[in-house]
């Protein structure tokens, strides 16, 4: 069974070994070598789960950390799956909470970044509904020159959240 919830003070290391053993799973395959390269040689995962770790939710599946999230406003910042848990469920039901949580929050969408190169992301993510609305190149020095497709999903807001 996958339960999501909140990261809890001290968890950076479970956020930063997911983040870093999705990166190495799939990155590697479809960025060029220089930028992942630059990612990794930036410590990416260990700044992210250090910055944010106490923001992020953590999915577990029978209780093993198998996923982590990090919900920005209607913003999808990260999401990634361990891939020992890949193809189980695990970004599902992280994608679900995202939604679930954007909706009590009353936002009418929720939107987030893919790379381009990544197909089975924007698989993944197209088949639960979400939409290309543009592509751009990005700027960011991590990542300069890399397209990216900036993708959205209309969600129901929550009545109460307005109240």
């Amino acid at each position: 069974m996958i339960a999501v919830r909140p990261a809890r003070p001290g968890e950076e290391f479970v956020i930063e070994d997911v983040i870093r053993r999705s990166i190495l799973a799939s990155y590697a395959h479809f960025l060029p070598k220089k930028v992942f390269r630059r990612i990794m040689d930036a410590d990416r995962p260990g700044v992210e789960a250090r910055e944010n770790g106490p923001d992020f939710a953590i999915a577990e599946l029978d209780g093993t950390p198998a996923g982590a999230m990090l919900l920005t406003g209607d913003y999808v910042d990260h999401l990634w799956t361990h891939p020992d848990f890949m193809g189980r469920g695990v970004g599902s039901a992280l994608l679900a909470h995202a939604e679930a949580r954007a909706a009590q929050a009353g936002h009418p969408r929720l939107t987030l970044n893919c790379f381009e190169r990544n197909k089975q992301a924007l698989a993944f993510y197209h088949a639960r509904g979400y939409a290309t609305e543009r592509t751009y190149t990005a700027s960011e020095d991590i990542v300069a020159g890399e397209r990216v497709c900036f993708m959205a999903k209309q969600i129901d807001p929550d009545p109460a959240a307005s109240r």
